[in-house]
């Protein structure tokens, strides 16, 4: 069985459904395992890129309500002509 370098359930009572109390990964979840260690370019690195894609979006939001907010604020009849409330001015 594989096991697992300092793993510890918390309580010591709880049941853990991935491993065992001698610190093995159960075996009815080994195979999904090797499977996600046999992906391309690794787990790690995927969940890297999907975390950097989501902070880039979060970025190009920020962005895109920067320019509006800038629009609103440079507009003659501003967020008026919106029908909206300013808020915070433009950066």
């Amino acid at each position: 069985m594989e096991s697992l370098r300092g793993l510890s359930s918390s309580p010591a009572s709880a049941y853990d459904e991935l491993v065992t109390g001698q610190k093995s990964i159960r075996y009815h979840w080994q195979g999904i395992l090797s499977i996600i260690r046999t992906l391309p370019g690794g787990l790690g690195e995927r969940v890297e890129s999907a975390r950097r894609q989501l902070e880039e979006g979060v970025l190009d939001a920020l962005r895109r309500a920067r320019l509006i907010r800038r629009a609103l604020a440079s507009a003659p009849e501003g967020a008026d002509a919106l029908g909206l409330e300013a808020a915070g001015g433009a950066e």
